[in-house]
C-alpha cells in the first residue's frame, strides 16, 4: 500500500533523536525541492511548483531569519541550488542559471540537448567555487555527473552509470567530487554505491561540518531523508570510513500516521549550516533546524521561535506517529562495495574538475532533445499555476 498525504499540519507529533532538539525556522516556501546558504548566512528555497526561489536573510546570524523574500525572477520547475560566496547557481527543467548579487539570472548552460528526464537537476559546489557539480538522469537510462567550469559554462563528464533511478541530490565535500544519492542508494561515487531496499525512496542528502552545534558522534555520519511505509523521517547512517553500515539511526520523526497509511509532512531537501541541520518539509513548505539538545535545565520550549511572523501553526490529530524503526539495508551487489579510501573527508578518488571523457559536448539550448512527453506535462502544470495565480 503506498503512503497517503493528507492536509493540515500536526507538528506536536514531530520528535527528534536522543541528544537532539528541533526548531520551526520558516514556513508558506511552496513545494521546496533544493535549499542552500551563502557566506553571509542568507538560505535559498527552490520552490518547484510554483516557480520561485525564495531568499531568507539572517543579517546579524543570529539563526533566525529576518525576513522572507521572492527573487523577481520565476523558474522552470527548478529542483536544484548552489552557493559559492556570494554566487547562487540554480537548475531548472531548461538551464543552469547564475546569479551574482542583485543582478538577474544569467544562463550560464543549457539543459535542453542533455537528453534529461526534466525531474531532478540536484547541484553541489566545489569548496574553490570554480566547479559547479550536476547530477543528471537521461532519458536512455543512464545516470552522469558533470562538472560545470562556473565561469565559462564548460561541461565534462566525470561519472557515469546505467541505472532505472533518478539522482535526486548531491552533497559537497571539502575536496574531490560530491556524495551522490539516488532513490534508493547513497554513495561516495556513482561506482560505490550502497543500494537499499527499494521500498525506502530517498529524497535528500547531507554531511555533517562538524558543528559545536550538532552531536560529535553523528559527524562520520551521512544523513538522509527517507519515505516509506516504515518512516517518513530523516535519519544518520554511520560511514565513518566510507562503509555505509546496515542500520541507520532516526534522527527526527513524526510525519508518519500511526497506521503507516498517511503522512501530513514530508521530509526532503537537508543542508548543513554552522547551527546543526536544516530540514525541508516539502509537502507543506516548512523549515525546521535539528541540533543538539540544550543543556540540561534549560527549558527545551525556549528552542521554539515565538516570533508570530515564524510560529507554525499545529492541526489537531486522533493519529499518533510511533517511533518509526531503522532503516534495513539491502545486500550489497558485488561491486558496490565503499573503499577505505573513500572516507568523508575525501568522498571520492577523483580529482575535482577531473576528465573522464574529454570529448564530451558542452550542454546547449540550440536543440531541445529532452523527454517531450515529461515537458508537456510540467508545462500543463505550470499554466494551471498560472491561471490559478490570475
Amino acid at each position: 500500500m503506498t503512503v497517503r498525504l493528507r492536509s493540515g499540519k500536526s507538528i506536536h507529533t514531530l520528535k527528534a533523536g536522543d541528544g537532539l532538539a528541533f526548531k520551526p525556522l520558516s514556513q508558506g516556501l511552496g513545494t521546496i525541492s533544493a535549499l542552500v546558504m551563502d557566506d553571509k548566512g542568507t538560505v535559498y528555497v527552490a520552490d518547484r511548483t510554483g516557480g520561485r526561489v525564495w531568499r531568507l536573510p539572517d543579517r546579524n546570524q543570529d539563526g533566525r531569519f529576518d525576513s522572507k523574500q521572492a527573487l523577481p525572477q520565476r523558474f522552470d520547475t527548478p529542483s536544484g541550488l548552489a552557493a559559492s560566496g556570494q554566487t547562487v547557481f540554480v537548475s531548472d527543467r531548461n538551464a543552469i542559471w547564475k546569479i551574482e548579487g542583485v543582478h538577474p539570472p544569467v544562463k550560464l548552460a543549457g539543459l535542453l540537448q542533455a537528453k534529461s528526464k526534466g525531474k531532478h537537476h540536484p547541484l553541489s559546489v566545489s569548496a574553490d567555487g570554480k566547479t559547479l557539480y550536476l547530477g543528471l538522469t537521461t532519458t536512455s537510462g543512464v545516470v552522469e555527473l558533470l562538472g560545470i567550469d562556473t565561469q565559462t559554462g564548460a561541461a565534462t563528464l566525470l561519472q557515469k552509470k546505467q541505472s532505472n533511478q533518478h539522482i535526486v541530490a548531491l552533497a559537497g565535500l571539502r575536496r574531490g567530487t560530491p556524495w551522490i544519492a539516488l532513490e534508493h542508494g547513497v554513495g561516495s561515487s556513482l561506482e560505490d554505491t550502497t543500494e537499499f531496499n527499494s521500498s525506502n525512496t530517498i529524497a535528500g542528502l547531507a554531511l555533517p561540518l562538524g558543528s559545536s552545534e550538532w552531536p560529535a558522534a553523528l559527524n562520520t555520519h551521512v544523513i538522509v531523508s527517507r519515505l516509506s511505509r516504515d518512516g517518513y523521517d530523516v535519519l544518520a547512517l554511520p560511514a565513518g570510513l566510507g562503509q555505509i553500515e546496515s542500520e541507520g539511526e532516526s534522527l527526527f520523526s513524526g510525519f508518519l500516521s500511526s497506521s503507516g497509511r498517511a503522512a501530513w509532512g514530508v521530509p526532503g531537501a537537508l543542508y548543513f549550516d554552522k547551527r546543526g541541520l536544516i530540514v525541508a518539509d516539502s509537502k507543506n513548505g516548512d523549515l525546521y533546524r535539528l541540533n543538539a539538545a540544550p543543556d540540561l535545565g534549560e527549558d527545551e520550549s525556549e528552542t521554539l521561535i515565538t516570533s508570530s511572523d515564524n510560529q507554525m501553526v499545529e492541526t489537531d490529530t486522533s493519529e499518533t506517529s510511533p517511533e518509526p524503526p531503522k532503516m534495513q539495508v539491502s545486500t550489497i551487489k558485488e561491486g558496490s562495495q565503499i573503499g577505505a579510501v573513500s572516507t568523508l573527508d575525501r568522498g571520492s578518488s577523483l580529482d575535482v574538475g577531473s576528465t573522464i571523457i574529454r570529448d564530451y559536448k558542452p550542454l546547449s539550448l540550440d536543440e531541445d532533445d529532452g523527454d517531450k512527453s515529461d515537458e508537456k506535462e510540467d508545462n500543463n502544470s505550470t499554466r494551471q499555476q498560472k491561471n490559478k495565480e490570475k
